[in-house]
């Protein structure tokens, strides 16, 4: 998040808002007008940034008789780069973790399901360790989603309960640790108790 705050600072606001509206779903065309109703920037403004951006070939312009379409070019060689800089989920789930990290009863957060589907607005979360709080936990959740309307689901599981639910196929797609508390982390944990 830390970074989209910095390219916002540095280059036009209005540049980013588009460039991230288009990147979210990149195969998808838009008129002009309904680019400029949905990101808040005034028309005169959409369509310059827009020329600019075709310039820089990030955008591609598709004419239909006399109609013309927007859509972000996935074939351009900076395509990835600012999609990656511009790419909001990472980032969402990464201020998720930094507001739990308190929580002492939290081993180790598994991100379960495929990441970085466009358009999706969440991700599922496998919380792993005993008695860990809900109250903390859903407040933090409900924080994230209505700052960024990004949803995070939590499942809270003792590591038993996963390993049984893994035993069983309960969980076959894509998982990735992107949390575990460190053993010391732990140790000083259970002395303030």
């Amino acid at each position: 998040m830390e970074n989209i705050r910095v390219l916002e600072e540095l280059f036009d606001q209005k540049k980013v808002r588009i460039l991230k509206f288009l990147i979210k779903e990149p195969e998808r065309e838009y008129y002009l007008r309904e680019i400029s109703k949905i990101v808040k920037v005034p028309v005169a403004s959409t369509f310059r940034i827009i020329r600019k951006l075709t310039e820089m070939n990030l955008v591609d312009i598709i004419t239909i008789k006399r109609m013309k379409l927007y859509r972000i070019n996935q074939k351009s060689a900076n395509y990835r780069f600012i999609k990656e800089m511009l790419k909001e989920e990472k980032r969402i789930v990464e201020l998720f973790i930094e507001s739990i990290r308190g929580v002492k009863e939290i081993k180790k957060v598994i991100l379960y399901g495929k990441e970085g589907r466009e358009g999706a607005n969440k991700a599922n979360l496998l919380l792993i360790g005993d008695n860990i709080p809900a109250d903390t936990i859903n407040m933090s959740a409900a924080e994230i989603n209505e700052k960024y309307n990004f949803r995070i689901s939590t499942l809270r599981l003792t590591e038993e309960q996963y390993e049984q639910m893994l035993t069983m196929g309960l969980y076959p797609e894509e998982k990735r640790v992107i949390f575990m508390r460190k053993p010391e982390e732990e140790k000083s944990g259970e002395e303030e108790r």
